[in-house]
């Protein structure tokens, strides 16, 4: 029988069940063959090398593993790095000679970069824990690398050794025998220094894929806890972190609170150039850390807090400067957006509160940018801290001055501060409108600008108002500083108590244009009401419609006071005024009518002359403010929106209920120049005063609606003008019997009567005749019928029965002096029958609206100062119930329901298109 050899019985019997012997008998099977190892060499070379590649070494631990995939565990630096079984031979391969071998085989006594890897593997395993275990090994493997990175990452890796082995005597020996015996030998061993510095490339990871795998397991130590109080810091922290998450502690005012900092120190460049550590982190990081700096609390009470923040704050402004002009700095900014990021020194602020230029001190709310950080210009100015503040940044801070104090008084500093805070806001009080505004009250409490007044009117006594009703502004805000930030006119409050706004009919748009200003409006509206008697005429026939019986013209050649106004801007129309006055008191549909810019309002009335609602802003020559006086209202128009206290383009009127209040009292100057007439402003007038005072030259120029001043003499040759033809002017109208033409001198005291001219019924009994057609077409004063309700009852009615009337009218004129004419007229007027009746009710024609109401009027005598003529040429003039500037060729005078330009001032002959029935 042949016997096996040593190396056959190993490699078929021993080492492939290995994994299955108990682990004494597999420890000491192990060591018995590497006793022998030279003879198995004699006897089988290839076995040898085989067993290099195999895992047949018992571990501390229990497995089996490769020579090379283990280390000595008789090297210091090694036993930092690589705790656990896993990493050396069982205790039973510490004799000198059985490591000695294993060294031979492959046993590793230092670590190249795989092995490095594997550590690294090994400690980011562990379990977190055991933090100070963690720890530990990762400082050690820290160290090591500080120590040996350069090496490892060379070209050609030199392998790092470890303290000489203290066993290495015998091993030449034992390896020289082996050889000596055998043919072939194999290569000579380097001795023990050699063999420590051997270079060795074959098989060695690839330097890329060492970085890589180095930077991707989370084995480097890091601080658990803040090293310093105040760093923004996030708690559970784990004592291991990916070495890409780790910033070194020089850094760790930069990025503490999103990123690990090392427990450790790093002086390789090389390493830290791994690390990323010679180059900024994501700005975005740091900037999220300045978010968390500016939070930290109590900021200003912490010297030592502060002496760490200027040094890092500096830094980090440092690295977004460096940044300027790209994407990472938008990002920046994105982050940094609505946040306390500027630092004042010893606390920080937010960059709306900060400015290059600040006129106040007025910290915390508005800064100045401190000298340290301006430096730091371009970044500030990039992010956009602004030049100087505005108005709006004021009043935001009043706003927080009225939030932190509340209802207590300003101590004398900020109080000072918070009326020189309202001074700017008035400087730039454009931009402040849509803001809330605040102010100091009289007692230095921040209140609402709109809950306060300021007293601009000093002449009202103290029991024309309660006191309590209004709070004053602080009185070292100036009146005009005050209407510029809001506070309310104590003027206008007192007005606003009786008043109310109106809206001249703006609310329809249509009816001009949304495009066309009021005063636009009104500028074309006088383009086709020439300056001329025309004028009075229309305001005649107003007081027609509203079926008043007499009118009186008056010229006022006085010049009020102009003091105790509604607003200062009034004072321009203190002067020279044309009134007219009439006996009819306005209904509220009157104020509705009157207030519309040409929208027809009375086009469904046949009771009233003027069809256009245009007439009324022919007075528009004389003024740019019309009023007047009816019932218990005082209104006005100011259709620029400059004079009126509160006018608005939506609402540029002002309507004034003057009976039980105390106006009078309140604005004495402005009530004055009403005082005429019988009127007292104190109990309900029964009249209609309207006031027109006239258009000044300086006024003029900045007229949008004319640029014509209108003086007194001409205001003078316009009544004249009309005095001559004012007889005519009665003949045909429902209502009017009596015009009056006065005068009121700069001296005066009471209006003098200059003309009169009264219209009356021969015999007087017959006075009633006067309203017999009136009263058919227009119904009852109480309740004035249509246009449609008058078709019906023209309809139905027989033709028989359609009022007409014949009488005899006396015009009657006196002057000054009592001088005294009068004129004898023969007036028919009728409602038509027959054909004119059929044409205005026909189906085909009805749409017209034509009303067949026609009248004649023949002189009959005149009696003037030389005595008695009987009858007399006239030359026939055309009337629409107003004389009109057609004349007929007649011996008489023709009334008729005409259809006119819009103007008036002629009948419709159908080229302008601007009729309407």
């Amino acid at each position: 029988v042949k016997t096996a050899s040593l190396s056959h019985f190993f490699g078929k019997s021993v080492l492939p069940r290995l994994e299955d012997l108990p682990v004494k008998t597999r420890e000491e099977a192990v060591v018995s063959m590497l006793e022998v190892l030279p003879q198995l060499y004699k006897e089988d070379h290839a076995f040898v090398q085989d067993l290099v590649g195999f895992a047949f070494v018992p571990t501390a631990s229990g497995k089996l593993s490769r020579p090379r995939d283990l280390f000595d565990p008789n090297v210091g630096e090694l036993r930092e790095l690589l705790e656990g079984g896993d990493f050396y031979p069982s205790d039973a391969f510490l004799r000198p000679e059985l490591a000695a071998t294993l060294i031979r085989l492959g046993l590793q006594t230092s670590l190249d970069r795989e092995g490095v890897i594997k550590v690294a593997r090994s400690v980011a395993d562990m379990d977190p824990s055991d933090a100070q275990a963690a720890n530990r090994r990762g400082t050690a493997l820290l160290r090591f690398l500080d120590v040996h990175y350069a090496d490892l990452t060379r070209d050609v890796f030199t392998q790092i050794s470890g303290a000489a082995k203290t066993a290495a005597s015998g091993v030449k020996s034992l390896m020289g025998s082996l050889m000596a015996s055998s043919k072939p030998q194999p290569p000579p061993r380097p001795d023990r220094k050699d063999a420590a510095s051997h270079v060795s490339t074959k098989g060695e990871m690839v330097i890329e894929t060492f970085k890589e795998l180095l930077l991707q397991h989370a084995w480097m130590p890091v601080l658990t806890e803040a090293p310093v109080e105040g760093l923004p810091w996030t708690d559970d922290r784990s004592p291991l972190a990916r070495p890409s998450d780790v910033r070194p502690k020089e850094d760790m005012w930069l990025l503490s609170f999103l990123m690990s900092i090392v427990d450790g120190e790093v002086t390789s460049k090389e390493l830290r150039a791994l690390f990323g550590w010679n180059v900024s982190a994501d700005r975005t990081l740091i900037a999220a850390q300045l978010v968390k700096l500016s939070q930290i609390p109590d900021i200003a009470s912490n010297a030592k807090l502060q002496e760490c923040l200027n040094t890092s704050v500096f830094r980090i402004y440092s690295t977004f400067q460096a940044a300027l002009g790209t994407e990472e700095f938008d990002m920046v900014k994105g982050v940094l957006d609505g946040n306390n990021w500027i630092w004042m020194g010893d606390d920080f602020a937010s960059p709306d509160t900060v400015a290059f230029k600040c006129a106040l001190n007025a910290r915390p709310m508005l800064s100045a940018v401190p000298a340290e950080i301006s430096s730091f210009a371009r970044l500030l100015r990039a992010m956009g801290v602004r030049e100087s503040f505005s108005g709006a940044d004021y009043a935001r801070s009043l706003a927080t001055m009225a939030n932190l104090h509340g209802a207590t008084p300003l101590a004398p500093d900020r109080l000072e501060l918070a009326i020189a805070m309202v001074q700017c806001v008035a400087d730039d009080a454009a931009v402040t409108q849509s803001l809330a505004m605040f102010c100091p009250d009289s007692a230095g409490v921040m209140c609402p600008a709109t809950d306060l007044v300021f007293n601009d009117a000093p002449w009202v006594p103290a029991g024309a108002f309660n006191p309590d009703d209004f709070c004053f502004v602080h009185p070292k805000i100036s009146i005009d500083v005050g209407d510029l930030v809001g506070v309310r006119s104590l003027r206008r409050q007192l007005l606003l108590k009786n008043s109310d706004l109106l809206d001249m009919g703006l609310q329809d748009a249509e009816a001009f244009g949304q495009s066309e200003s009021l005063t636009g409006r009104l500028r074309n509206i006088l383009e086709l009401y020439p300056d001329g008697p025309g004028i009075i005429n229309e305001m005649i026939q107003n007081a027609d419609d509203a079926r008043a019986t007499e009118v009186t013209i008056l010229i006022n050649r006085k010049s009020y006071p102009s003091s105790s106004l509604l607003s200062p801007q009034m004072a321009s129309w203190q002067g020279p005024a044309i009134y007219f006055h009439n006996n009819a008191v306005f209904r509220p549909q009157d104020f509705v009518n009157l207030t519309r810019i040409g929208q027809g309002s009375k086009l469904d009335c046949l009771g009233k002359t003027g069809k256009f609602g245009l007439g009324f802003n022919a007075v528009y020559h004389f003024t740019d403010l019309p009023s007047f006086v009816s019932g218990d209202y005082l209104v006005y128009f100011d259709p620029h929106t400059s004079f009126l206290p509160g006018a608005t383009l939506q609402h540029p009127g002002l309507r004034i209920k003057f009976t039980r209040n105390q106006i009078v009292t309140q604005f004495p100057d402005q009530m004055l120049p009403y005082l005429l007439m019988g009127c007292d402003l104190q109990s309900n007038y029964q009249g209609t005063l309207f006031r027109f005072p006239l258009r000044s030259p300086d006024v003029a120029k900045k007229s949008e609606v004319k640029k014509d001043g209108y003086s007194i003499k001409e205001l003078q040759d316009l009544v004249d003008s009309f005095q001559r033809v004012a007889p005519d002017a009665l003949l045909f109208l429902k209502h009017i019997r009596t015009i009056k033409i006065c005068d009121l001198g700069p001296e005066d005291q009471e209006p003098r009567l200059i003309y009169q001219v009264t219209a009356k019924a021969d015999p007087p009994q017959e006075s009633q005749k006067f309203f017999t057609i009136p009263s058919f077409v227009e119904g009852p004063p109480s309740a004035p019928i249509t246009k449609d309700t008058f078709f019906q009852v023209l309809r139905k009615c027989p033709s028989e029965k359609l009022p007409h009337c014949e009488m005899t009218v006396v015009i009657q004129e006196s002057d000054a002096q009592g001088v005294s004419s009068s004129t004898r007229w023969a007036v028919s007027s009728a409602i038509g029958t027959g054909r004119a009746k059929e044409i205005a009710v026909h189906a085909k024609t009805a749409h017209l609206r034509l009303v067949p109401w026609a009248g004649v009027a023949a002189i009959l005598s005149r009696e003037c100062r030389t005595g008695n003529e009987e009858g007399g040429m006239v030359k026939g003039r055309a009337f629409c119930f107003l004389p009109l500037p057609a004349e007929t060729g007649l011996p008489v005078h023709v009334n008729g329901y005409f259809e006119l330009s819009s103007n008036r001032r002629d009948i419709w002959r159908g080229d302008d298109m601007a009729g309407g029935g």
